[in-house]
């Protein structure tokens, strides 16, 4: 199923629907275009960003502490560990 931008593949930890929400959006476009340095461990789904640490579940950055919502590390790490698909031109729910 798509919601938003993103196929859910296999990412259980939040509910499918919240993918939609606009805010949410801008995060899954900012994933696919940050520019700073990170490394992805794609067997472990963690992260490490210039100015956090993520996994598919908790982010240390200031959105994710705020609304406890997926994050743009968050969605790049779903990403790139096959969680999700994100395709740029979708902004519809199914």
């Amino acid at each position: 199923m798509t919601y938003g931008r993103c196929e859910i593949l296999s990412w259980p930890d939040f509910s499918n629907e919240i993918h939609a929400l606009p805010d949410q959006i801008a995060k899954q476009d900012a994933a696919m275009t940050y520019a700073g340095s990170f490394y992805i461990d794609k067997k472990l789904a963690t992260g490490r960003f210039e100015k956090c640490e993520a996994d598919l579940r908790h982010c240390t950055c200031p959105s994710f502490i705020k609304d406890k919502l997926p994050c743009k590390h968050m969605y790049l790490i779903a990403f790139y560990s096959g969680a999700i698909r994100i395709n740029r031109f979708l902004h519809f729910t199914k």
